[in-house]
Order: C-alpha cells, then sequence, then structure tokens
C-alpha cells in the first residue's frame, strides 16, 4: 500500500524541463489518498443504472429481513415491484429488463451463485445467491450517488438504519 502510494505521488511530478521548479503540495498528497483509499466497490456501486441500484437496495433488505441468507431472483423482483408500484417517480421496468440488470450484478460479481448449485440445470430465476455489499458500502454509494431520485433514497434509507 506504501509503495502504490508513493508511486502515485511520484506520478504527479513533472517531468518537463520548464516545469522542473514545480513541487508536491498538501492537496497533491491528499488526493493520492483519497484516490487510493476509495472502495472499488462503491466506486463500482455510483456507476450502476437507477434500475441495478434499485436491484441491490432490494438485495441489501432482503439480507437483513432474512439475516443474510441466499435469494434468487424472484425474490429480489417481487421486493422491486413492491417498490416500484408505490413509487410515484420510479418507472416500472418489465421482467426481462429487470433479470438483464440482475445478471448484470453478478457479471460485476456483486452477487455469487451458491457453490454447488452454479451448474444445475433450472430456471436461472430460481438460482439462490450470495450478496458480497455490506450495508456500509451501499450507504456510501447511496450518499455520493448523484441525482438519484428521492423515493429511491427513501427506500434505502427506510431499513439500512
Amino acid at each position: 500500500m506504501f509503495r502504490s502510494y508513493l508511486l502515485t505521488l511520484l506520478c504527479k511530478i513533472p517531468v518537463s524541463a520548464e516545469l522542473r521548479n514545480v513541487k508536491l503540495t498538501a492537496e497533491d498528497i491528499k488526493e493520492c489518498y483519497e484516490f487510493l483509499a476509495c472502495d472499488a466497490k462503491i466506486t463500482l456501486l455510483q456507476g450502476l443504472s437507477t434500475l441495478e441500484l434499485c436491484l441491490v437496495i432490494a438485495m441489501t433488505h432482503q439480507m437483513e429481513l432474512y439475516d443474510d441468507e441466499p435469494f434468487n431472483f424472484e425474490m429480489i423482483l417481487n421486493r422491486y415491484l413492491k417498490f416500484a408500484k408505490q413509487s410515484n417517480s420510479v418507472k416500472l421496468s418489465e421482467r426481462p429488463v429487470v433479470l438483464k440488470a440482475f445478471e448484470r450484478l453478478q457479471a460485476l460479481e456483486l452477487i455469487i451463485p451458491l457453490s454447488g448449485m452454479a451448474g444445475r440445470s433450472g430456471l436461472k430465476e430460481y438460482q439462490m445467491y450470495n450478496f458480497l455489499l455490506t450495508k456500509s458500502q451501499v450507504t456510501s454509494a447511496l450518499q455520493s450517488y448523484v441525482g438519484l431520485q428521492t423515493d429511491i433514497v427513501q427506500w434505502a434509507n427506510s431499513s439500512l438504519d
């Protein structure tokens, strides 16, 4: 970690002849620290679509309610649909669109199939998954997510406190 920090600082030092008198500032040091200290999962969450973020929130609620028990797509879909029907600002997405968003979360490795069940034949909607994020990671990502609708923030905070 220290080597990465030093390398990042060294990369900020200019190499051109006319800029040789430029020195590192406290701001440069702070930027390097913030760059290395940021959680990659939080950064990943900040790049998700609104639908994908709603599914992450639904997964977080599911994990809270059932003490970190595995879940499947159907459970998350029902939780999402219940919220979307009550919300005035969230567009209700069709099942295939929600399934594609769920599969993208799996591709991003935010959820993983239970071991021993990944290769079984059967409907992928009923495959059991584990959630790989912590409550604090989701909360941090929501706090810094730009332009997130108020309904979604309130839904997330309703069970994250």
